[in-house]
């Protein structure tokens, strides 16, 4: 199904930010020169830098956060104050917010104790916008950052829009998931998203969902309900989905840096890969594939395992640890070492939980994606800025 037959057949219908992380009080005088030193310190990448310059920042990052096999609350904390004063200095206001900045509580701790917690940049719809037209002009993949569902289905006509000018290729979508006040519809910037995989070819439309709590939601079978419509209005279309098996994020928090970070490296490995169909790539043989016929579950292939949280989802799996992973192709357990550490607290407080080594990628990568955004946006005048903002959002 070409981009002209799916378009004939379809039609195309506060300026206020917390000190993230600590208080005045408790920032050092490192982050003070820091603050200070913004303009020569922080400077966007140009396009020459390429793929190695952002793979060495991220590198760069982890070594600074991830100290003597530990993650080093207080480093973060000073990270996350400089991410919010650059944020401020953007003047960028509510009409174009980037990040919210959650707490996350340590395993088995209580959120609300900011001694077992930590704060992380979680990036909002503008900010997803600049990743994932960073990800197009560099990678050549399409990923729709903001999918609000509705009642009446208006939002399909986006759907096939991105569908109709991918051309047949797949297209990655965030779905935002609904929260139901006394039965009123709450669009949560903060909530939930769900990283949809959608292709249309010559059988149909294909729909992957690769929600990182492995689960079928409400908002989910909705939208699905409402690709329906399209079954019945246009004859000899077909709708195929299936959904991941294994829940792979165990914070509160990570689900939109895993979101995007996941389709990022789906499609790019589709795109390698030199198969036609996104959906036979993912369920492999169909007998590898679970549940009913109308909606199987599939295990997450090993190469796209590196967002993966809890070890318990990695055994589910029966993942290949040798699998090598994107972009550069080092082995899941390669990758899985150097992001896997324990937690680095006040040396007064004792919890045999801050031993225990867990997978950090995910807030890391918080923090690369955070600067990345930023130093984009920082390279551009305040005129520009706001059209390309704008222009994102269209």
């Amino acid at each position: 199904m070409n981009s002209l037959s799916l378009g004939r057949r379809f039609g195309y219908f506060q300026d206020t930010y917390p000190s993230p992380g600590s208080s005045p009080d408790d920032r050092s005088p490192v982050l003070a020169n820091a603050v200070r030193g913004l303009g020569t310190q922080f400077k966007p990448l140009q396009p020459c830098d390429g793929q190695a310059a952002a793979l060495s920042a991220l590198q760069g990052l982890r070594n600074e956060l991830l100290v003597g096999g530990r993650l080093n609350l207080s480093a973060l904390s000073q990270h996350l104050a400089l991410l919010a004063t650059r944020e401020r200095r953007l003047a960028l206001a509510h009409t174009h917010r980037l990040f919210s900045y959650p707490r996350v509580g340590l395993p088995g701790a209580d959120e609300d104790n900011r001694a077992l917690s930590y704060v992380v940049p979680k990036p909002l719809d503008c900010a997803k916008a600049v990743l994932a037209d960073e990800y197009l002009q560099k990678y050549g993949v399409r990923i729709v950052p903001v999918l609000a569902p509705s009642q009446n289905g208006d939002y399909l006509r986006s759907v096939v829009r991105h569908l109709s000018a991918a051309s047949g290729e797949p297209v990655g979508f965030l779905l935002r998931v609904i929260s139901d006040h006394r039965h009123t519809e709450v669009f949560d910037y903060e909530n939930h998203v769900l990283p949809l995989v959608i292709q249309a070819g010559a059988h149909g439309i294909d729909v992957i969902n690769l929600n990182s709590m492995g689960e079928v939601d409400n908002s989910y079978q909705r939208f699905l309900k409402n690709m329906d419509v399209i079954k019945q209005s246009v004859p000899g279309v077909e709708v195929r989905s299936a959904t991941v098996l294994s829940q792979r994020q165990a914070d509160e928090q990570s689900c939109h840096t895993d979101a995007i970070q996941v389709l990022k490296d789906a499609l790019l490995r589709f795109r390698r890969s030199g198969q036609s169909s996104f959906f036979n790539c993912m369920l492999g043989h169909a007998e590898v594939a679970l549940g009913d016929v109308d909606e199987p579950r599939f295990c997450l292939p090993s190469a796209l395992q590196k967002t993966t949280q809890r070890s318990a989802a990695l055994r589910n799996d029966a993942v290949n640890f040798a699998e090598p992973v994107e972009p550069k192709g080092h082995s899941l357990h390669s990758h899985r070492e150097k992001y896997s550490a324990a937690f680095q607290v006040s040396p007064h407080i004792e919890d045999e939980r801050l031993d225990k080594p867990v997978n950090h990628f995910l807030t890391i990568k918080a923090f690369r994606n955070a600067d990345r955004v930023l130093s984009a946006l920082e390279g551009l005048t305040p005129s520009e800025r706001k059209r390309y903002l704008n222009q994102l959002r269209q």
